[in-house]
């Protein structure tokens, strides 16, 4: 297993039906899931506090559905590397309000 900065807490597994479901105003909520990565959409930041860097938009799904995240520079400098679309990871996904942002991966 390749981990960084990452702890799940079994009892909190979410699905891709009920973080789509919470999609708005959940800045507050985090979800641990198990899921597939369907695509990956690399992108470079226009504005913020590092503009240029890279950072991108995944398609995640389990059996539930698929729902769209984003993984900022920060998270996606640590897995970039390691995330290929078709393969499962476990992640940590963090409400930012109008949707969710990936905390962190567990790659095995």
């Amino acid at each position: 297993f390749f981990s960084y900065d990452y702890n799940v807490n079994t009892e909190d597994s979410w699905s891709c039906k009920e973080c789509f479901s919470r999609m708005k105003g959940n800045k507050n909520l985090t979800a641990n899931l198990s899921v597939k990565i369907n695509k990956i959409k690399s992108t470079t930041t226009k504005k913020g506090k590092d503009p240029g860097r890279e950072m991108c938009q995944l398609t995640i799904a389990d059996n539930t559905g698929f729902i769209n995240v984003v993984c900022f520079p920060d998270v996606y400098e640590k897995f970039k590397t390691k995330l290929s679309e078709g393969s499962y990871y476990e992640m940590i996904l963090k409400g930012t309000g109008f949707g969710w942002s990936v905390d962190s991966i567990k790659i095995s």
